[in-house]
């Protein structure tokens, strides 16, 4: 419903949060960055632990970025360097507006460039990891 909501409002996501920590997204997980750090809520009951947040992650990890799993607060989100938000269909997608505010410079950020470019990169081996193990079905 929430998404639903959220695209009749003309947004493309719903940013969820409980009490003022941001927990996920409607159908995606988020992440903020600041000051080169890369945030997301900690997988527990509150999130769902999706297989693109943990590929975003382990990619960002291996490249030398540095990622913390700990809650966030709202005023953290709108004033973080940059947003992201994960998912199976999004992949690795910029969020540059959230609620009429602008986040970081309203351009996709560096670090949040970088994982696309690394998440598109990995996604062709992954195809062919798929594809040899079908044979063997």
């Amino acid at each position: 419903m929430a998404n639903q909501k959220a695209h009749a409002s003309g947004c493309d996501e719903a940013i969820l949060h409980r009490d003022g920590t941001v927990t996920e997204c409607s159908s995606s997980d988020i992440f903020i960055v600041k000051d080169g750090t890369i945030f997301t809520h900690p997988t527990n009951h509150f999130i769902l632990n999706g297989i693109t947040r943990q590929a975003v992650i382990q990619l960002a990890v291996k490249s030398g970025i540095k990622v913390m799993e700990r809650p966030f607060t709202l005023d953290e989100l709108f004033t973080s360097d940059e947003v992201f938000a994960s998912s199976t269909t999004l992949e690795v997608m910029p969020v540059i507006q959230i609620d009429n505010k602008t986040i970081g410079n309203g351009s996709p950020g560096q670090l949040t460039k970088k994982l696309q470019e690394l998440f598109s990169e990995a996604i062709p081996s992954s195809a062919l990891d798929l594809e040899k193990k079908e044979e063997f079905i």
